[in-house]
């Protein structure tokens, strides 16, 4: 007769860890390591809230539906409806990977029907750019400052910008432009730049024998860690609540809504507000065009 050897749950030869122990365990895992950069900064923010609370000691096991819904209250009525939503999902998914450790065998964050955050819709006023940019450089963060000027004056994502090297400035008879691929949308844009960004990047002729990250004042990669806390600095000295970096491609591109769709998705990248013709030909020329409705504001338009 085959005997089976009694196996007994894998929890029972562990012990069970806090809160805190298993989002440091997390942040070594394969769980984490795998997600972007961006998304492992977003992560990082949401924990490091939980891992300072008094609650931080707490075994996860300790951790009920009702707590977990009473965090999440907590959350919301200190922030919004879209923090506490993301600090749900984060900790949905540290609990997935508790699971995945065979530490608890339910997930107390699933199913909690909270309310969903709608899209956002903050823009920035042409008065907050440049404060942001003029304290910044007041301050000493140029980085901070180039970072903003690119985003507002291109109307591209964050992501994007601390990519952008030397390389990716062009110029033709009108004047100098990016010329990249959009990592989220596989596009390549042309998007023209204005007199001001030419000035603040110290943009010549001789500035195209190396290559050097544009946000950064130096040969290294821009620190996103870094110069977002340098923003929240500079937030709090000018009194600016709820405003993000990512808020400056929206604020950009409601700025040209009195060029065409065609202008706008050249500038921007947007295959279509809806997705409106997927084979539209991108040219600097119209991008220039959707550049130029935004004369109004302090940057004075493209660089003709």
């Amino acid at each position: 007769m085959v005997s089976i050897p009694y196996s007994k749950p894998a929890n029972i030869y562990k012990e069970i860890p806090t809160l805190k122990v298993l989002a440091q365990e997390y942040m070594k895992s394969s769980w984490y390591k795998g997600l972007t950069k961006r998304v492992k900064d977003d992560y990082r923010k949401y924990i490091e809230i939980l891992v300072s609370s008094p609650n931080a000691n707490t075994d996860i096991d300790k951790i009920s539906r009702r707590l977990a819904r009473t965090f999440y209250e907590a959350v919301l009525e200190q922030s919004n409806t879209h923090d506490a939503a993301k600090f749900v999902g984060v900790w949905r998914r540290l609990y997935n990977f508790a699971i995945d450790q065979e530490y608890v065998s339910e997930n107390p964050w699933n199913r909690m029907g909270i309310k969903k955050p709608g899209p956002r819709s903050v823009v920035w006023t042409s008065e907050q750019v440049k404060n942001v940019i003029d304290k910044a450089l007041e301050m000493g963060y140029s980085d901070l400052a180039r970072l903003v000027c690119l985003c507002y004056d291109s109307a591209q994502r964050p992501g994007d910008v601390y990519k952008l090297t030397r390389n990716n400035v062009k110029k033709d008879s009108s004047g100098y432009y990016l010329d990249f691929k959009q990592s989220k949308t596989g596009k390549h844009v042309q998007p023209t730049i204005s007199p001001f960004t030419v000035q603040l990047l110290g943009i010549n002729e001789e500035w195209f024998t190396w290559d050097l990250y544009l946000v950064s004042s130096n040969n290294l990669e821009p620190c996103e860690r870094t110069i977002s806390e340098k923003f929240r600095n500079v937030k709090k000295v000018l009194g600016y609540g709820d405003i993000h970096i990512r808020d400056l491609r929206r604020t950009a591109i409601n700025e040209m809504s009195d060029a065409s769709d065609d202008a706008i998705m050249s500038a921007s990248g947007h295959v279509n507000r809806n997705q409106l013709n997927t084979y539209s030909l991108r040219s600097r020329d119209k991008a220039r065009t959707a550049q130029n409705a935004r004369k109004t504001t302090w940057l004075g338009g493209t660089n003709e």
